[in-house]
């Protein structure tokens, strides 16, 4: 009941702001309520009507499941712009065209063509891209075409992921779980429920299946796909092009970046996944993208398909505010001395320029990221929201007698404010991965670990199905190496644990008192990389084979490293476990009494599901008197041309770019190329590469980056903030045409070639 009031009262005041708008832009749409019926927009985002603010009341919240779109009001869509069918876009069972969307790791691509040409962000492809440069071919530098087939080049590392269907499992995954049972046994019986299901999905020849968790186990979906692995790097533009504007542009809007990159997925001459071989044929996808020649305008209705990394929607107010005071403020501080000791390694050694590449701009993102993170949330008051909305859901639950205690929250409140180790467990999650030696050292010994188990009580991660997977992994890890930058970054980790209190910091570790202490270290270390074997494929095969037993006489110093920080890490394993089946026990409660009270307004939080966000191409005001149209130009790019980077341009960019006839790609009204475009689709890490779709379903763009007053858009969608950056498939066309001449891959595209 109070529920419904609380509704009837928002929908009235949008029907009176609607009134008193009307009467002051009589010409104007000035909609409170988002036209889908699903999203209404919070009263303190509600500003004067202003023409150039109109187009913002379209909110495009929402990163909608796939399997959930049944649930959207179809009318409502098509007035706003969608011309074809939700269900032609994915039907359970049957699929649809977001079939031609696929997952890469921590990116999304689409097929562009039935012969597995796939487009994605430049900086989706860029660890490819430098691990296949060296001095002598500097990809990164100069960018990549392959004028044939046969020309194109295997990229290291890189997987993608072809969806073809998922099915709620949520009552198998909890069915006999033991009652009362302790959070620790919880999370493992759990996840041997889900390599049970797994196990028995892989039965089907040629498919990866894997268990997609929403918001800390409210659903659990199997996921069903095809994984493919001979991945071959088609067209990059020079990372001039691609990143062009560098960290100075990072988030920020205007954006003049031509950040896109081809790839071409292959398969066995039967067609089913296959390592690469020479014999391999072009994999045909089930659906490929329509690729448009005439992109969007101001004010159109897009979509935007992807798989969405990770957002905090739904948090606690406790949880923000640990975000926002602590582990941000970490990570900006452990980010800014990381990418401090990878600058002067690049200036000691210049060859460690193209190894450290990828990691610097990783690091540097990672950085803008935190900061931004700590200015919105601040300024978009979402730890006050956030008790606000927390304190009408307890309200709502009194009042309707729901199901789920009042208390759910403080208990839950109570657990995470008891988590332990937090400092040393941040620290040890990040050396794991962050130090190339160490990562490959700690792959053996965990793997030799986990062989000595039965293979359905292995971590997930780790089982036989894992083996070529992470043998790949490791392989590739080498083709970034620079050891000497890496000893410099583990000595700084090491610092790092000395600033650790000494009820944190790990018993063995003994920080240097004295000069002469810290010698000694720094010459362990230098010994260390001298004569580890960890990053030499040769040498490593035996090591990948070896059992605990055998590893622990390795004379190989990393090994034994690692092999003295191991119990460390499997303590943080344990530690993550137990938050693992507290959340399930504390937060589901909490989360089912949330769905129940918002109903068709829920939609789960971002968790590398394939996701699809509506929403409208336009600009922003980002601060007080100041209003950001949504299209920049090539003209705009040009302007920004420097002589160094990073606005230095090709000169046979810019010999393309002075070119006087640039029909077809010009757009009429701006009179100019267009290169990016903003829109207020709700998007987040993992969104990289996301295919921008138009109402018939056709390509118009790639979705590569928000600006910076988004960043905290993980926390809560913002109406007149959250705006996301995409590059316009007229800059793609025009630059594989007039700068790469790239005239096959435009006729495989479907792409009439332009008319000079």
């Amino acid at each position: 009941m109070k529920r419904t009031i609380l509704f009837t009262v928002l929908f009235l005041f949008s029907v009176l702001s609607t009134f008193s708008c009307k009467e002051r832009c009589p010409q104007q749409p000035c909609a409170r309520v988002d036209s889908t019926g699903l999203n209404l927009v919070p009263p303190e985002f509600v500003e004067p009507c202003r023409p150039e603010l109109l187009s913002v009341q379209q909110s495009g919240e929402g990163m909608w499941p796939w399997q959930d779109l049944a649930r959207l009001d179809e009318v409502a869509l098509k007035a706003r712009g969608l011309e074809l069918p939700l269900a032609e876009l994915w039907t359970p069972g049957a699929g649809g065209l977001a079939q031609a969307v696929i997952g890469l790791r921590g990116c999304t691509g689409a097929f562009v063509s039935d012969q597995g040409l796939l487009i994605t962000n430049h900086h989706c492809a860029l660890g490819a891209i430098q691990k296949l440069s060296r001095p002598d071919q500097n990809l990164l530098e100069n960018g990549f075409v392959a004028r044939s087939r046969s020309a194109e080049l295997p990229a290291p590392g890189v997987a993608i992921w072809v969806f073809n269907s998922q099915r709620d499992v949520t009552e198998e995954i909890f069915r006999d779980l033991p009652a009362g049972a302790a959070d620790l046994d919880t999370a493992l019986y759990l996840r041997k429920r889900e390599k049970e299901i797994v196990t028995e999905c892989e039965k089907t020849p040629s498919v990866r299946c894997s268990i997609s968790r929403e918001n800390d186990g409210l659903r659990f979906h199997l996921m069903v796909s095809t994984e493919i692995t001979d991945v071959r790097l088609v067209f990059a533009p020079p990372e001039s092009l691609g990143s062009f504007g560098g960290e100075v542009d990072n988030w920020r809007w205007p954006r003049h970046s031509l950040d896109f990159a081809l790839l071409r997925a292959w398969v066995g001459p039967d067609g089913k996944p296959a390592p690469h071989d020479a014999n391999n044929i072009p994999f045909t996808p089930p659906r490929h993208l329509t690729v448009s020649t005439t992109g969007p305008a101001v004010g159109d209705f897009i979509m935007v398909a992807g798989t969405p990394y990770r957002t905090s929607r739904y948090r606690t107010a406790q949880e923000v505010r640990e975000a926002h005071e602590w582990f941000y403020p970490h990570r900006e501080t452990l980010f800014s001395r990381w990418i401090s000791v990878l600058e002067k390694a690049n200036e000691q050694f210049p060859e460690a320029r193209i190894p450290n590449a990828t990691a610097l701009r990783r690091l540097s993102n990672g950085l803008i990221n935190a900061r931004g993170m700590i200015e919105g949330i601040q300024k978009n008051r979402v730890i006050a929201r956030r008790l606000s909305e927390e304190e009408t859901l307890r309200t709502w639950i009194r009042s309707t007698h729901h199901p789920v205690p009042e208390t759910a929250l403080d208990e839950l409140n109570a657990f995470l404010d008891g988590v332990p180790n937090k400092e040393l467990d941040f620290l040890l999650s990040q050396m794991q991965n962050g130090v190339s030696a160490f990562s490959a050292a700690y792959l053996l010994v965990k793997w030799a670990h986990e062989r000595g188990l039965p293979d359905p009580q292995r971590t997930p991660g780790w089982q036989e199905r894992d083996r070529a997977g992470l043998l790949s992994r490791l392989n590739a890890a080498d083709l970034s190496y620079h050891a000497a930058s890496d000893r410099m970054v583990l000595s700084m980790f090491l610092d790092e644990f000395d600033r650790l209190a000494p009820e944190q910091r790990p018993a063995f570790h003994v920080p240097p008192v004295t000069d002469e202490d810290r010698k000694k270290r720094e010459d362990q270390l230098d010994l260390m990389f001298r004569t580890t074997t960890v990053m030499s494929p040769a040498a490593r095969e035996p090591l990948f084979s070896a059992t605990s037993e055998m590893l622990a006489q390795s004379p190989d110093p990393m090994i034994q490293f690692v092999l003295a920080w191991f119990p460390q890490l499997q303590d943080l394993e344990k530690r993550q476990l137990v938050t693992e089946g507290a959340l399930l026990r504390l937060r589901r409660p909490w989360m089912q009494a949330t769905v129940a009270f918002r109903g068709r307004l829920f939609y789960p939080d971002a968790n590398t599901s394939p996701r699809v966000s509506f929403a409208t191409v336009t600009g922003y005001s980002p601060e007080d008197g100041t209003w950001n149209v949504p299209f920049s130009t090539l003209r705009g790019m040009l302007a920004k041309h420097r002589s160094r980077p990073p606005f230095s341009l090709p000169s046979a960019f810019l010999e393309a770019a002075q070119q006087e006839n640039q029909v077809p790609w010009m757009d009429p009204l701006l009179e100019d190329v267009p290169i990016n475009f903003l829109s207020n689709a709700d998007t987040t890490g993992g969104n990289s590469g996301s295919p921008v779709l138009d109402g018939k379903g056709r390509l118009i763009g790639l979705n590569f980056d928000r600006v910076y007053e988004n960043i905290a858009g993980d926390f809560g969608y913002n109406p007149l903030r959250s705006r996301n950056i995409m590059i316009d498939i007229r800059a793609i066309l025009w630059t594989l045409d007039r700068f790469a001449q790239a005239f096959d891959l435009l006729t495989e595209m479907g792409v009439r070639r332009a008319e000079k």
